[in-house]
């Protein structure tokens, strides 16, 4: 079972503006990864175990009363961009997405 605390966390601290942005950035412009399923999208606050490769950073802003929706926009973008989970830094409000590898 995963936990959204993290998600909340982020969400929270940065939630000064009145509308949502999220932003994305990915590492490697030649490397196309196929689209996971959102669902499937796995939120970390600490490094998880085993291996991955970084393949992009994303960062939210928004405003408290759409946390919900937020969360869900976030597992969207990382599935658009291949990664299977992303691994929250509240503190810098943003986040390393992730891909394991096999």
């Amino acid at each position: 079972m995963r936990s959204n605390l993290p998600v909340y966390f982020l969400i929270f601290t940065i939630a000064f503006s009145g509308c949502t942005a999220i932003r994305t950035v990915k590492y490697a412009d030649k490397v196309v990864y196929p689209a996971t399923d959102p669902e499937d999208i796995r939120v970390f606050s600490v490094i998880p175990a085993g291996d991955y490769i970084e393949i992009g950073e994303i960062s939210v802003e928004a405003p408290v009363y759409d946390v919900v929706e937020t969360i869900e926009e976030l597992r969207g973008r990382v599935a658009k961009m291949g990664g299977e989970a992303v691994i929250l830094r509240p503190q810098e409000s943003k986040g390393i997405v992730i891909r394991f590898k096999d």
